[in-house]
């Protein structure tokens, strides 16, 4: 079990990794700092922001999630949420997550609120799976209704902090769809997070 932890993380990650190869994607690998900040793909603005800003979420290095990039992780203790606002409306949206639990605690509901200027256009709510010895659940979240403009993520039940990692949306009527590339793209990831987990245990 000398790669127990990590390598089901890596395995989590990819079967909730399709989601995210179809539409324009946001990642975080550009280290973008602490929020508020914006991204840029594809000619579409991401503007992220916090209700605990400046600083209320940091891009930083969380491997449980992602062993191989970046990811937006929330200031600890703070039940923080986020706020995503687009330079142009979207139909629908993906996304990994992750939620910090005391150890053998539930899973706790990830949500996601979208809107169109100031009026709510729906919601969403994922749980994440507990794997076995870590105090995390990891899951995924999709919309897919309305043109939105801007949505809100939050898991307020979260015991410490939740992570985000990678976020995908679209103008066209359905969530991304996984496709052929999204599975060699899976299947890479996976063997780059064993071949890091390999050079670590040497």
């Amino acid at each position: 079990m000398k790669y127990g932890k990590l390598a089901l993380a890596a395995v989590l990650v990819c079967a909730f990794t399709p989601a995210l190869f179809a539409g324009t994607i946001f990642t975080f690998g550009s280290g973008a700092g602490q929020t508020p900040f914006t991204l840029k793909a594809n000619g579409l603005e991401a503007s992220f922001h916090s209700n605990g800003d400046p600083g209320g979420f940091a891009v930083g290095f969380f491997p449980a999630l992602n062993p191989t990039g970046l990811s937006l992780v929330e200031c600890n203790s703070c039940a923080l949420s986020l706020t995503v606002d687009f330079s142009a409306p979207q139909t629908s949206i993906a996304m990994l997550f992750g939620t910090f639990l005391k150890t053998g605690s539930p899973a706790v509901p990830f949500n996601l609120t979208a809107f169109n200027g100031t009026s709510q256009v729906g919601t969403a709510t994922a749980t994440g799976v507990v794997p076995p010895s870590l105090p995390l659940a990891f899951g995924d979240i999709s919309f897919s209704g309305p043109a939105f403009d801007s949505v809100v993520l939050s898991a307020p039940a979260a015991d410490s902090f939740w992570i985000l990692d990678g976020l995908a949306v679209s103008d066209a009527s359905t969530v991304p769809e996984p496709t052929s590339m999204s599975t060699l793209a899976c299947v890479a990831f996976c063997g780059l997070a064993i071949a890091r987990l390999q050079r670590r245990g040497a």
